[in-house]
């Protein structure tokens, strides 16, 4: 425990729940920074894009990140996360020039207050809404490919 200035402060323990990842296209994980003050899950998407469009390809991928927020708010346990929640996109300056790169959506879902930290039933939560997700956006894609390994997206780019 560290001591500052006369205030005794809990370590934070994160944690990692063990998601299902077994998407050929994506790669999904999810966290928690501290799981002895419990309050949020961070739920991360990351993929090589590359995106079918002449018309602003970036923003196909931010409305991507929209769509799926919009999906896990609807999905997600009601019993265990608020409504707020926060979504991150990380996309590449160059992907507007290249309509490709990898791409990594994470979204922070806050629990609600009471809930205390079960590393079993959050991961069945989580795996859940993760199904949902990609079945509704990766199984089969539109308008853009994705890729878990770059050496398939270098194929890909390559026409290999």
């Amino acid at each position: 425990m560290m001591e500052q200035k006369g205030i005794r402060r809990e370590p934070k323990i994160g944690r990692v729940f063990n998601v299902r990842n077994n998407f050929d296209n994506i790669s999904f994980t999810s966290e928690t920074i501290d799981s002895v003050n419990f309050k949020s899950v961070i739920l991360s998407m990351r993929a090589w894009f590359i995106v079918d469009t002449d018309y602003k390809p970036r923003r196909k991928v931010e409305k991507l990140l929209e769509q799926i927020k919009y999906t896990i708010k609807l999905n997600m346990d009601k019993h265990i996360f608020k409504e707020m929640m926060i979504d991150v996109a990380e996309i590449p300056f160059t992907f507007e020039a290249q309509k490709n790169g990898y791409v990594t959506f994470e979204y922070t879902l806050f629990v609600k207050r009471g809930v205390k930290f079960d590393k079993q039933e959050i991961t069945m939560a989580m795996n859940d809404l993760i199904t949902k997700i990609h079945d509704e956006y990766f199984k089969e894609t539109i308008d853009f490919d994705c890729y878990k390994e770059r050496a398939e997206f270098n194929r890909k780019i390559n026409n290999i």
